[in-house]
């Protein structure tokens, strides 16, 4: 089932290749972040980038492409939700094992979201 999450009456945003991918995959993600050791990949659809930033492909797949999507993003109750816990969780260990997260996690995927 395709989701569209409507922001006005007009425009639909399509978050459904996030969904997909966080489905699978976010509790490890989550796990690989308080065990402070990043094992498998899923940075795209959990810190998303902005168009542009990334060249591979799965980097272009995942891209949030302008500000009404990243909104779309943020406000969902899923990966609104998953964004701000992964990143409470990242803003624990930040001093206890800052290095081993800057090791795997590049600012500009952070800072962008």
């Amino acid at each position: 089932m395709r989701i569209l999450l409507q922001i006005d009456m007009n425009m639909g945003v399509d978050l459904d290749r996030f969904l997909k991918a966080q489905n699978l995959e976010y509790l490890q993600a989550l796990k690989e972040v308080r065990d402070g050791k990043k094992r498998s990949h899923w940075m795209w659809y959990v810190f998303p980038q902005i168009t542009g930033l990334g060249s591979s492909d799965t980097a272009k797949y995942y891209a949030i492409k302008d500000g009404l999507e990243a909104r779309a993003f943020l406000k969902h109750p899923v990966l609104g939700s998953n964004l701000r816990e992964i990143t409470q969780i990242l803003l624990i260990y930040k001093n206890v094992r800052q290095r081993t997260y800057l090791e795997w996690l590049t600012l500009s995927s952070f800072a962008r979201v």
